[in-house]
């Protein structure tokens, strides 16, 4: 059955055919938290490496390893149960369980507001950290 797409209601269907659920504006908080925890760990990894090919190549390691084990490359639900935990401790396991729950799973907004006071939280100390050792050259 071919999905049609309401004009003026969900831009996202009407453009691409996704459906993001009954929440988009948490879905925008999700994905602010997220983008924001990125830019502080970013300074933060700026800060530390002496070379901008140790940043470079620090931030395309960890990227990748955080996906893989976060959930981002397939649904984290078919990998073993200690990979699930490890995924539970992870900010790509939290931005994907939220978008998850948002988008795959229809849930309200609620249902997302642990996992975004986890990734803001993280942002905060991220940033803290990355203001105490950011140096100016």
């Amino acid at each position: 059955m071919r999905y049609r797409a309401r004009i003026g209601v969900d831009p996202g269907a009407f453009l691409f055919g996704v459906r993001w659920g009954p929440s988009l504006p948490m879905i925008g908080v999700v994905l602010l938290a997220w983008a924001s925890l990125g830019a502080s760990l970013s300074l933060l990894l700026g800060s530390i490496a002496r070379t901008e090919g140790q940043a470079v190549a620090i931030g395309v390691l960890a990227s990748n390893v955080l996906a893989a084990l976060g959930g981002c490359w397939w649904p984290i639900e078919i990998t073993p149960g200690f990979l699930q935990g490890v995924a539970r401790v992870l900010p790509t396991g939290w931005t994907m369980h939220a978008l998850h729950e948002l988008v795959s799973f229809g849930s309200g907004w609620r249902s997302a507001v642990p996992d975004a006071l986890l990734l803001g939280g993280a942002a905060v100390l991220a940033g803290w950290a990355a203001s105490r050792v950011f140096r100016f050259e």
